[in-house]
């Protein structure tokens, strides 16, 4: 079985640096493709999969969680690797009995936002 892990492509067309020939505007000498996050192909074998009982889903949701865990990936990105959504993830994620990563900071910035929005 063969678990992909999927990363949103960067695309050059949003940085303005499209050209229709396919290279790159101002640096002619790299291709397309250089500027692009790539996709990575991971393959484990049945054998290990089986043995750990584990599906392409539980790989991912592992991955997710222990990136999260980690602080390498935010909420929205470990969600989005574990093919779930966000409410979804925490859920996942309090089962574990792992917190959400929300600091002061990032609840100022609510409130911050909830003011701007007129609601506090």
């Amino acid at each position: 079985m063969q678990v992909v892990a999927s990363i949103e492509r960067v695309l050059a067309k949003q940085w303005g640096l499209w050209r229709r020939d396919g290279n790159i505007a101002g640096d002619t000498s790299r291709p397309l493709d250089y500027f692009f996050l790539r996709n990575m192909s991971v393959v484990i074998p049945d054998e290990v999969l089986e043995s750990a009982r584990l599906s392409e889903g539980d790989v991912r949701l592992e991955l997710a969680v222990a990136l999260f865990q980690q602080e390498r990936l935010t909420l929205a990105q470990a969600a989005r690797l574990a093919g779930m959504d966000r409410m979804d993830f925490q859920q996942a994620l309090a089962s574990r009995r792992i917190a959400v990563h929300y600091d002061v900071g990032d609840f100022e910035a609510d409130r911050q936002t909830l003011r701007d929005l007129g609601r506090l």
